[in-house]
């Protein structure tokens, strides 16, 4: 074992022991965790199109649509179901699993970011992203965003190998495979990554335009070039095949009227800041901000690939009608490192010799891992882990799914503020009513007493609704069940 791998090793321990120690059993309402697990689970029930219809149903019969797609890319639950089909619903055992992804992710980031820099120089930016407290704390939840920079990292890598660096390595067919597989991976999980094919054909057009050969010879030649696209394709292909197509993804919930480009950057570059860590926040958002600009600039001709995906994905999320969280930007981030420490070894480069610039490069990514590593250890000690989380596992969660699912028949409709999560405990058809005159199209209400009017209709402050249309059938702490007089 040489040196940078034990210490690829020390580095990787920390976002491990400190991710186990953070974990909670339960898991928050959320939402697209139970749409995931669901899909995992049905791949071995042989309950895929029941599952899609039932999904169908909750989407569109909801009053906030579209809340949620009626299935996620299939890329995630395939992950998910050699797991899930052994530990079942055990969060922990879950988020262990989610965990381990993230490191694997560490990995790759790793042996993609070495290939630009020296061993010392990719040890320190992998430590950028290992010891960050957002994504460490994300890992206490089943999200796709983790693995799914992982795959993209991993198809950066494969295409950097073939396409990018082909003239420096012995590529067999095994290679151009295994690169169609990262990239399919990454399609399959997310449907953003299509963007980054879009990003591969660009730099692949702009290869064979200047090449000198003919386009007819360039194809004879390097026609293994192909093999990738023709995996993903083919891939693409089978999946919709055997499997419910129509999955949701940002690019399909596009609608021209509803785009607000300057509002929508506005909030995802203030997002950014964010993922600079609690202290000195401003600072470090302006000059790393400033250090990733000039890295692009400096690096237009050499980081087509990088620089393309980036426009396309800040693209996407510009002209998707919804804003969402920091979590969208988790793929970029990596980028955010590269590019920034690019700009700063430039920068350096003006004032500097070779051998000062890379001991003041590293110092000041070095001392930003330092500072997130510092902000994690303070978030993990400063945890109470004694608080229940109100959620599905909440005891008062699993009385009411306890009595759904012995009161309620098969067919019965029932109106909650989490259809999907409702749906993956007691199997019941689910949707989401915000207006009291329309609760009649459900059998059965759940109504939370803590969450006032959000995706649910406060019974308490319509008395008349009670006692016309309800029925009292079941209370909790956290919970009234009413059945619906048609």
């Amino acid at each position: 074992m040489d040196k940078f791998t034990f210490f690829l090793l020390g580095t990787l321990s920390f976002p491990l022991i400190i991710g186990i120690h953070i974990q909670s059993p339960e898991h928050t309402w959320g939402g697209d965790f139970a749409l995931y697990l669901e899909q995992a689970l049905s791949l071995w029930d042989g309950t895929v199109q029941d599952l899609w219809a039932d999904t169908s149903f909750s989407v569109d019969e909801s009053t906030e649509h579209p809340f949620s797609p009626k299935l996620y890319p299939w890329g995630l639950p395939f992950l998910l179901a050699p797991v899930v089909k052994i530990v079942g619903l055990n969060y922990g055992l879950l988020k262990f699993y989610q965990l381990i992804l993230f490191l694997i992710t560490l990995i790759i980031f790793f042996c993609w970011i070495r290939r630009h820099f020296t061993d010392l120089e990719a040890l320190i930016l992998t430590g950028v992203l290992a010891f960050h407290p957002v994504f460490i704390m994300y890992n206490n939840s089943i999200n796709s965003d983790i693995p799914y920079t992982g795959a993209l990292l991993l198809s950066l890598l494969c295409i950097d190998r073939c396409y990018i660096n082909k003239e420096n390595f012995t590529i067999s067919w095994k290679g151009w495979i295994g690169c169609g597989l990262a990239i399919w991976l990454m399609v399959l999980i997310r449907q953003e990554g299509k963007l980054l094919l879009c990003s591969l054909a660009l730099i692949h057009a702009v290869k064979i335009y200047r090449s000198p050969q003919l386009f007819r010879n360039y194809l004879k030649v390097n026609w293994q070039e192909w093999i990738p696209y023709g995996i993903v394709l083919g891939g693409m292909l089978f999946i919709n095949f055997i499997l419910p197509s129509g999955t949701a993804s940002n690019i399909h919930q596009i609608r021209t009227e509803d785009i607000s480009l300057l509002a929508n950057f506005h909030h995802y570059f203030g997002l950014f800041e964010t993922l600079m860590g609690e202290w000195f926040s401003g600072l470090l958002y302006t000059l790393t901000g400033f250090f990733v600009i000039w890295g692009v600039l400096s690096r237009l001709k050499e980081d087509l690939l990088y620089i393309s995906y980036i426009i396309l994905h800040l693209g996407v999320l510009a002209v998707w009608p919804y804003t969402s969280g920091v979590r969208f930007l988790f793929p970029l981030f990596p980028l955010f490192i590269y590019f920034c420490y690019q700009g700063l070894v430039k920068v350096m480069e003006l004032w500097l010799n070779n051998r000062n610039t890379q001991r003041i490069a590293s110092s000041f990514m070095g001392g930003w891992a330092l500072l997130l590593l510092v902000q994690m250890i303070i978030v993990a000690t400063t945890l109470d882990h004694q608080i229940t989380i109100d959620g599905p596992e909440h005891p008062a969660s699993q009385e009411v799914f306890t009595f759904i699912r012995g009161h309620t028949q098969p067919n019965d409709k029932i109106i909650f503020f989490k259809p999907r999560v409702l749906h993956l405990y007691t199997g019941r058809k689910s949707f989401i009513m915000e207006y009291k005159e329309d609760l009649r199209r459900g059998d059965y209400y759940i109504m939370h007493k803590k969450k006032g009017s959000y995706d649910q209709v406060p019974v308490y402050n319509s008395p008349d609704l009670e006692q016309k249309s309800l029925q009292q059938a079941f209370e909790n702490e956290l919970f009234i069940v009413y059945k619906i007089a048609k």
